[in-house]
């Protein structure tokens, strides 16, 4: 009986999916960023993968992806497709200074398109893994993780698909860690 419940609800979610890509040349998925670990200055991402219905790594390049709100530049966008996914280092990551004037409580947001043909069902994020002690407006250190993204919202197409908290990363490069938003 649970299995078949399983099975339902994942019948659902995929008929959804199939909802929010059909008839259309391209798909565009949108990070809202609402908040970070911890740092009021910059936030960012290690790494950022859409994933296809066969778990493929959909092509992103710095001109699928667009960030509002706040200034990035395309060799600064290019950390995030750059495949250095187990580093504590911060010259392999990307991150963005927050706007001074929050836009109705979202900090900045996360653009990218792609062609539906691709068929994308995932968004794989890996969050900010510096090891490092950054400092802070207030002058105190703080954890170099505290720069990931924390409560953020996804939407297909215009329709919000997740909202939640993103997990932490562990801060060390022998862990393997990432997060899936189907």
């Amino acid at each position: 009986e649970a299995q078949s419940t399983s099975s339902q609800s994942s019948a659902r979610i995929e008929n959804r999916k199939q909802e929010l890509f059909s008839d259309r040349k391209s798909v565009t998925v949108k990070v809202s960023v609402i908040s970070s670990w911890g740092d009021t200055q910059t936030v960012g991402l290690t790494e950022l993968h859409i994933l296809n219905r066969f778990a493929e790594n959909v092509r992103l390049a710095p001109g699928n992806v667009k960030v509002l709100y706040t200034h990035c530049n395309r060799l600064s966008l290019s950390k995030l497709f750059n495949k250095k996914i187990q580093t504590t280092s911060r010259r392999h990551m990307w991150d963005v200074p927050l706007p001074l004037a929050l836009r109705v409580g979202v900090m900045f947001e996360l653009v990218m398109t792609v062609p539906a043909k691709s068929e994308p069902r995932v968004l794989r994020i890996w969050n900010y893994n510096s090891d490092e002690k950054l400092p802070s407006s207030n002058g105190q250190q703080i954890d170099g993780t505290a720069r990931g993204m924390k409560y953020i919202r996804v939407q297909v197409n215009g329709q919000r698909v997740w909202e939640g908290d993103i997990p932490k990363a562990p801060g060390r490069a022998d862990v393997e860690y990432h997060f899936d938003i189907p």
